[in-house]
């Protein structure tokens, strides 16, 4: 019973950008939830830095 109720809820969790509601390509490391063009166009804004 308890695995059908946590099949259930996990199909419920859905993950989007928070910045266009994109499901596609997910930065979810650190907590960004952004997608990478997102991520590209506000990377600096962030405070991220290219290095190469």
């Amino acid at each position: 019973m308890l695995l059908i109720v946590a099949l259930y809820l996990a199909e419920l969790v859905h993950f989007d950008s928070r910045v266009c509601a994109n499901p596609h390509g997910l930065i979810r490391k650190y907590g960004l939830m952004c997608c990478r063009q997102c991520f590209r166009s506000n990377a600096k804004d962030i405070g991220f830095i290219k290095y190469r």
